[in-house]
């Protein structure tokens, strides 16, 4: 007697072989993102990861909205805070050099501050930053669109 269940062919009717041959969809190739590295935080888990990339691309397309005009009014406690979040997302989708442009600019924010032992930029190479940024955030949020509409028009599995 046997504890193993029986195995899913002993159960086909003759002649019928298990639907294992479904096409996967291809991977996603978005430029802009580490795949491999995101990938480390969820293996194996490619929905989970297009849902977090159409939740970024949500949020992104407009979220950083008040950003340059908090660094021309010099309110950067915004500016960063803002920043600060556009780099954790980064991180979570593997937007490397997105996560590290922002950086960049949370670093030259955070220097703004009457705290920091550092001498402050100022506001206008600031806004050329924080405008860079932007761009660079709107193209990989159009990449992601572009790609998961791609994705969503491939047959699934």
């Amino acid at each position: 007697m046997s504890l193993l269940p029986p195995s899913p062919a002993s159960t086909e009717p003759l002649g019928i072989a298990p639907d294992i041959a479904k096409p996967a969809r291809p991977p996603l190739a978005i430029p802009g993102l580490t795949l491999s590295r995101a990938l480390v935080y969820l293996p194996g888990r490619e929905q989970i990861f297009e849902r977090v990339l159409r939740q970024f691309a949500s949020q992104y397309r407009q979220a950083l909205d008040g950003l340059a005009s908090a660094v021309e009014a010099g309110d950067w406690p915004a500016a960063m805070a803002l920043v600060h979040s556009l780099r954790g997302a980064c991180g979570a989708i593997g937007a490397t050099d997105l996560l590290a442009q922002a950086g960049a600019l949370e670093l030259a924010l955070q220097q703004q501050t009457p705290a920091a032992a550092v001498y402050p930029v100022g506001p206008a190479p600031l806004a050329l930053a924080a405008q860079d940024l932007l761009a660079a955030t709107a193209a990989l949020v159009a990449s992601i669109d572009l790609q998961l509409a791609r994705q969503d028009a491939q047959p699934g599995p």
